[in-house]
């Protein structure tokens, strides 16, 4: 079980990691085109070393061979 210090530390990093407006605008035409093509946002997530935005979207098919 994770310590009280250890989780509040964390739930500080969490709040400082926060993407620029640029990238939340981004972000958000990027999900407003997704979800208009009906397709599933899966996760949303900011690099912490890199500051990157990562989106994972879209449906699992599985090809034959």
């Amino acid at each position: 079980m994770m310590g009280c210090d250890r989780l509040h530390t964390k739930r500080e990093n969490l709040r400082e990691m926060k993407p620029t407006v640029e990238q939340t605008m981004e972000l958000y035409k990027m999900c407003q085109n997704l979800t208009s093509m009906y397709l599933p946002i899966n996760l949303v997530t900011i690099d912490e070393r890199t500051k990157n935005l990562y989106l994972l979207a879209g449906e699992e098919r599985l090809c034959p061979n």
